[in-house]
């Protein structure tokens, strides 16, 4: 939990996380952080959403090619930027603590353990669309999905649901509940039927690394390690 705000801090002053053990310094302008810009970045996001589902029913555009999933990584840069204008995010801080790459492997190892065993449902004919779909594409295409699956959308996925949206509830709630209704929602925004323990759980570890590291770049890494293991297990689990 962050400590509170005092009267007599100012915006920008370093204060210790509470938890003595792990020693994260946090600036003190995230107490400031208000509730309601989750609400106007979700706003933004959901709109934009509409407006690209929109288009691509009037032009009855295929929203599986790698163009438009492109434009699905552009679609974050907006509520992204809202919400950077307002609050700092620092991806190297914390860097030097020795404990960062414990947490990393902890989550890493976590995500391993969900994906290997759900291989075996692909055995039985529960194949995954984006697994089916990166089948089908050429070489090149291949190569642009990876670039999505291992790195853009790690990043601005990771950047807005923990950076942001996990952290202004965890300043108003304790970890449970803001892990929890941040994994919701990002669970929700996937849209996925079959996988959406693939995606939940995932998405609590993410927030867990975040919570015990400061460091979003950790959970960027987690989150970019996991789809590769995601991956990997998907074609174990199609070749085995």
């Amino acid at each position: 939990m962050f400590v509170p705000l005092k009267p007599n801090q100012n915006i920008g002053q370093n204060i210790t996380w509470i938890n003595p053990k792990f020693q994260i310094m946090v600036d003190t302008a995230d107490a400031q952080m208000q509730i309601k810009d989750i609400f106007y970045s979700l706003a933004i996001l959901v709109g934009i959403n509409l407006l690209v589902s929109l288009i691509l029913i009037v032009y009855n555009l295929n929203p599986n090619k790698l163009l438009l999933r492109g434009i699905g990584i552009i679609i974050y840069l907006f509520p992204i930027y809202f919400l950077i204008k307002k609050y700092t995010l620092k991806p190297f801080e914390n860097m030097n603590k020795p404990y960062i790459w414990k947490y990393y492997f902890i989550g890493s190892a976590i995500c391993c353990g969900i994906n290997f065993p759900y291989s075996i449902w692909f055995r039985s004919g529960t194949v995954s669309q984006e697994y089916l779909l990166f089948l089908s594409r050429g070489h090149y295409g291949k190569i642009i999905y990876l670039l999505y699956l291992i790195i853009l959308f790690p990043v601005m996925e990771e950047i807005y649901f923990r950076g942001y949206f996990f952290r202004i509830l965890r300043n108003r709630t304790d970890f449970f509940w803001a892990a929890l209704l941040s994994t919701i929602v990002f669970t929700i925004f996937h849209g996925s039927k079959v996988n959406i323990l693939n995606i939940a759980i995932p998405g609590f570890i993410y927030a867990f690394v975040y919570e015990r590291t400061g460091s979003i770049l950790i959970s960027i890494l987690t989150h970019a390690t996991n789809n590769t293991i995601w991956l990997f297990s998907s074609y174990l689990g199609t070749t085995g």
